[in-house]
């Protein structure tokens, strides 16, 4: 009964050290991403976004990042006209975007690691055209 109840213990215990301590699992990735307003300086309804602060805890590489295109307000998402998307899934972490019109819009980004493990989604706002803010005297 002793030796069994032994075996048992140790392997609860290897079986912990494996998902929680020795960090052979697989860890998600965590999505992060800014914007650029204006690349185009004629039209200010271009937005650079940039997903290169993304990062992996297990350093793997991420190898696809999932954009998609909503109204700030919740509405359903904005399909480009000339592309036809309302989401992308790209490899690049940087992209240009041409938004259809002006208003405020909620960019959400999820991204992939080579071994298929998914971050949680992170989102921001953005409103074009962009205005800078100004300060005054």
């Amino acid at each position: 009964m002793g030796r069994t109840r032994f075996a048992g213990t140790a392997l609860v215990l290897v079986f912990a050290l494996v998902l929680f301590g020795c960090g052979l699992l697989n860890q998600p990735p965590s999505a992060e991403f800014g914007a650029s307003y204006n690349p185009d300086p004629e039209d200010p309804l271009w937005v650079t976004l940039d997903a290169r602060g993304s990062l992996d805890p297990d350093g793997d590489a991420i190898t696809a990042y999932l954009w998609v295109f909503g109204l700030a307000e919740g509405g359903p998402g904005v399909v480009f006209p000339q592309e036809g998307y309302m989401t992308r899934l790209v490899t690049d972490p940087v992209i240009t975007v041409h938004y259809p019109l002006q208003g405020t819009y909620r960019v959400t980004l999820a991204v992939r690691d080579e071994h298929g493990a998914m971050s949680l989604t992170v989102f921001h706002d953005i409103t074009l055209p962009h205005v800078p803010v100004v300060p005054t005297d």
